[in-house]
């Protein structure tokens, strides 16, 4: 499968599940998916989609989850586990980064 085209839109500082979609160009259902699984936790009520609010940053794990998904084939638990292994290396460059250029 082949990765759908993005949109790209204003920064602001939440979304609404419309707009995840928009953003990432997937179906409301596989948001609703990624929410189910734990790999965005949104703030509202958690029984009505249409009420959840995502921050900027859970806006782009949609994004980045919805590319590991079309693009590699991942499944949705996969995407969970591969986001969090992206997460710890992140971290942890950083952390090799602050080490090798101490304050000076």
């Amino acid at each position: 499968m082949s990765n759908p085209v993005t949109k790209e839109v204003e920064p602001v500082s939440h979304y609404s599940i419309v707009q995840v979609c928009t953003v990432s160009a997937v179906e409301k259902s596989f948001v609703v998916e990624l929410v189910q699984h734990g790999v965005v936790d949104p703030e509202g009520n958690n029984k009505e989609p249409d009420q959840w609010c995502f921050t900027q940053t859970q806006a782009s794990l949609c994004k980045r989850a919805a590319n590991l998904y079309y693009d590699l084939q991942v499944n949705i638990p996969g995407i969970g586990l591969a986001l969090q292994l992206l997460d710890e290396l992140e971290q942890l460059r950083a952390k090799v980064k602050l080490l090798e250029h101490p304050l000076k």
